[in-house]
């Protein structure tokens, strides 16, 4: 994207006021200065927020797509280790698998660039598992399911609905903040209007989710707010 005055956006306010000032000495009309000095202004304050956006797909986007990269990778250290039993079963299931995780992939990726977070899409989707459609999980399921599956055998089970624990505990740590924020100014608009039952219904609901993340699975998916947990 384009700005105008693009070589004023790098400057400091300081430094953008005393560009103004030395325009002026020059002789040019103060409110041209002005009309220029406010463009800037507004032109950098929109460059921030269009930085702050993008960040923030990013790491929704991120979510959803690094248990899918995850789940990608492990598919593939499984296609280059080669058993005697079950091999021709196994890896058809597994070469399968590996197209319709390329595919959500490639959907998912699609979506990036839309401009548009998770959240925003489809705020029913919180895992890469739920962008693939139920007839073709229950395809690859029976393929798997196909598979004969000896003592010791390491059995893969397919559409892990998990992420990693790193990621999760990120992400719980800072809904957890969010949650106990939102709490905190539900009770005090409760203690403001004590005869509100919207108010101190809020309270209740926002308590029983801080406990429904407490008790969240280690690499169990998290939603972006409590309101993702009803």
């Amino acid at each position: 994207m384009g700005y105008k005055y693009e070589h004023l956006m790098k400057l400091t306010p300081k430094q953008l006021h005393n560009h103004g000032e030395r325009l002026k000495k020059k002789g040019v009309n103060p409110l041209i200065v002005a009309e220029r000095i406010r463009a800037v202004e507004e032109q950098k304050a929109l460059k921030r927020k269009n930085q702050l956006h993008r960040a923030q797909m990013r790491m929704q986007w991120g979510v959803i797509m690094t248990p899918l990269m995850r789940e990608k990778k492990t598919v593939r250290s499984l296609l280059l280790y080669k058993i005697p039993k079950s091999h021709e079963q196994r890896q058809l299931a597994l070469e399968r698998y590996m197209v319709v995780i390329e595919r959500v992939e490639q959907r998912l990726r699609e979506l990036m660039q839309t401009d548009k977070t998770p959240m925003q899409y489809d705020n029913t989707k919180k895992h890469w598992t739920d962008y693939v459609p139920q007839h073709i999980k229950d395809r690859i399921c029976t393929l798997f399911d196909a598979i004969p599956h000896y003592p010791k055998m390491k059995v893969k089970h397919p559409f892990p609905r998990t992420m990693p624990e790193d990621l999760h505990n990120t992400l719980k740590t800072r809904l957890i903040n969010r949650t106990e924020k939102d709490l905190r100014r539900a009770k005090q608009d409760a203690l403001l209007n004590p005869d509100d039952e919207h108010t101190q219904e809020l309270v209740q609901r926002i308590t029983k989710a801080l406990d429904h993340i407490d008790r969240l699975a280690p690499n169990e998916p998290v939603p972006a707010t409590w309101h993702g947990l009803y």
